[in-house]
């Protein structure tokens, strides 16, 4: 039996199956079919299976990251949505909070929300900050606003958020109730369901973002499930999620707002399977695909955040820390009316995708610069092929709006693209407060190692660290992904004798919640449960996340354990902690997570490499010819020094001068600076 992990990027969508009793894996890649992304995912899988003799019905689980959540945002393509609020609070999406996202920029622009005020209506309900119910919605108030709403605007579905829901939802559950009672068939979305925190905006942008993605994606996985069943496959499908983990996928709508971000977390969690094999603890990702490069920070574990942004909106959920930066393979080179070169942040994507893929692409991106540069060659194990005279008469282009011959339009365009990504990576560095000569970096993607070599000569990292498979190491992730929930209880008590109560109480309910949402009856696999409290001081904007032993959930004194967990935390992460100040405590979490059980390897250990092919390749401004190897017939200890060229099915590697590549014991290409180099 197989798993199966696949990954919908921007240009290509990758595949990694998985034999459950060898470990050995198989890669795919299939062109993105972005108005139909089912087709490419079947395509592809159909081509990969049918290359090794595989059926459907040996899949035994198939997991899945996709950006059509987020794109759905972005393109604001979603559910025709209204939304009832307390009221008073009619604004508060248009208000946001109230702060400019750059200070220096004088001429900022307000997003555009996803419900527009004339589809926002107040309800007369009010509950007070300790339970008491001013006001309880009337059920003919509700009845005539939704009709109204539906009439004059034809409205696909109704959010309803409520000021105090985050702590006392029956005013919301009583209003969907309603609802669905008086208009069978409307589907009603409540803040306080899907993201009980104390925040009204982000509640509601949450519950908003929800409501407006999930009729495209319940369609989209719908249509891929019966396609797929109609080829044979009955294993269990599985949506990959921001926090790294993955989920049941007939259950997503309540997950489905820690799925946006899935793809780049995905790919940070085979990054991590990566490092672990190479025996990196401490290591930046980076992500460089079609589209975009995402930054991502291993400390043994992805880092994680509670404070990301999908498109122009704030998310409050867990999820790895990601940094994306708009330069990836297919980042268009243009040159602007002031005769400046620009490259990013649009993309070729998919179709035309770039001129070199022979899709019907004419404008030239990273990708075509590099054919030019005779960087990326086809592999001689198979792979993408490439049409090298479409990438030049692409860059030519740029060339003659330049000045300057295609190979210097060329260095130009990877330059700029360099530059970005380097400022990415140094900011990465600094916030992190990570010291490059002690940190690894992890180079993946399909374009990723196409750079590896001025990404090292350009930073102070230890090494360059080129996982076996480069360009499917997302969907690796996706099959390796634990089976994660994440579960949240709001307390707002302080760590105090007068808070004992509220946090035994809140205990008791997570606890239950836990157990409501386990997946280990399901899977039949055993689980690791981790705990946190959200604190913060009294005046404090934002929360610390500190870790809590299970132990101390039921022990005496849970509050008294909170305040020194606290405090240490706090002086860890700051320098120092107030011995006189009792902190607040605003959360709980708890976080599932039962592992995959996979153990991947090569698929095709090397054999030992042939004499080396001589291919033209354009170093320090000249060309020369330098020894090619194929990547697969590489063993464990075969070292190359540059300069040389690296082939494999996915990428390529160029080995500048100076530098030297060697194979370690897990495949993995290890770049660094020869000692005498």
């Amino acid at each position: 039996m197989y798993q199966l992990g696949v990954d919908i990027g921007g240009t290509f969508t990758d595949f990694r199956l998985i034999d459950e009793r060898t470990g050995a894996w198989m890669g795919g890649k299939a062109p993105t079919t972005p108005q139909a992304p089912e087709d490419g995912v079947v395509e592809g899988l159909t081509r990969l299976l049918a290359t090794h003799g595989i059926r459907f019905d040996e899949i035994r689980s198939f997991s899945h990251g996709t950006t059509l959540p987020i794109n759905t945002i972005v393109s604001r393509t979603g559910a025709k949505l209204a939304l009832l609020t307390t009221a008073g609070f009619r604004d508060v999406l248009e208000m946001r909070r109230m702060r400019l996202e750059r200070p220096i920029n004088l001429y900022p622009t307000r997003a555009e929300v996803l419900i527009p005020r004339a589809r926002v209506a107040e309800i007369d309900e009010r509950v007070l900050v300790d339970g008491t119910v001013e006001r309880v919605p009337s059920r003919e108030q509700v009845v005539a606003t939704v009709r109204r709403l539906v009439d004059e605007h034809a409205v696909e579905g109704v959010v309803v958020a409520f000021i105090g829901s985050y702590a006392w939802p029956a005013h919301e559950e009583l209003v969907r109730d309603i609802i669905q009672e008086e208009f069978p068939g409307l589907p009603v979305t409540c803040s306080g369901s899907v993201l009980p925190q104390v925040r009204e905006y982000e509640r509601t942008v949450a519950a908003v973002i929800t409501a407006y993605v999930t009729p495209s994606v319940h369609r989209y996985v719908a249509r891929l499930r019966a396609r797929l069943s109609a080829l044979g496959f009955t294993g269990e499908m599985f949506l990959t999620r921001s926090n790294g983990g993955k989920g049941f996928a007939e259950g997503f709508e309540k997950a489905i707002l820690g799925s946006l971000l899935s793809g780049p977390a995905s790919g940070v969690t085979g990054a991590a399977e990566a490092a672990r094999a190479a025996g990196v603890e401490q290591a930046l990702t980076l992500d460089l695909g079609g589209t975009t490069a995402d930054l991502g920070v291993l400390r043994g574990q992805p880092a994680q955040s509670r404070e990301s942004r999908v498109g122009d909106f704030p998310i409050t959920v867990p999820a790895v820390e990601i940094t994306a930066i708009g330069a990836g393979g297919g980042s268009l080179a243009e040159v602007d009316r002031h005769g400046v070169l620009r490259v990013g942040p649009r993309s070729a994507g998919s179709f035309p995708g770039p001129a070199c893929y022979g899709r019907g692409g004419t404008q030239a991106t990273l990708t075509d610069a590099l054919v030019v540069l005779g960087h990326l060659y086809p592999s001689p194990s198979g792979g993408t092929t490439v049409d090298e005279r479409a990438a030049r008469t692409a860059v030519e282009a740029v060339g003659e709006r330049l000045g300057m011959p295609a190979e210097d339009a060329a260095e130009a365009i990877v330059q700029i693209a360099m530059a970005s990504m380097n400022r990415g990576i140094t900011d990465a560095l600094a916030r992190h407060g990570l010291d490059p000569r002690d940190t690894s970096l992890l180079l993946y993607g399909g374009a990723g190692p196409l750079v590896a070599s001025r990404t090292l000569e350009d930073t102070e990292f230890r090494h360059v660290v080129i996982p076996p498979g480069p360009g499917t190491l997302c969907a690796l992730g996706a099959a390796l992904a634990p089976v994660r929930t994440d579960v949240m209880v709001p307390v707002h008590a302080p760590a105090a004798e007068g808070g004992e109560a509220a946090l035994a109480g809140a205990v008791r309910l997570l606890r239950r919640r836990v157990a409501a949402d386990s997946a280990r009856e399901r899977t039949g696999a055993a689980a690791t449960v981790r705990y946190a409290a959200a604190m913060r001081y009294e005046g404090q904007a934002w929360e610390l996340d500190v870790p809590l032993p299970e132990e101390s959930l039921d022990a005496p004194g849970l509050a008294g354990r909170l305040v020194e967990l606290f405090a240490a935390e706090h002086r860890r992460l700051y320098g120092h902690a107030d011995s006189a100040a009792t902190p607040l405590v605003i959360e709980l979490h708890a976080t599932e997570n039962i592992p995959s059980g996979l153990s991947p390897r090569q698929a095709h250990p090397g054999a030992g490499h042939p004499a080396p092919t001589p291919v033209p390749v354009r170093l320090g401004g000249r060309w020369e010819k330098v020894p090619a190897y194929d990547r697969l017939l590489l063993r464990p200890g075969d070292v190359v020094e540059g300069p040389a060229m690296i082939h494999a099915p996915d990428s390529s590697t160029v080995v500048f001068p100076g530098l030297g590549a060697r194979v370690d014991q897990a495949a993995n290409i290890i770049l660094e600076r020869n000692d005498r180099g």
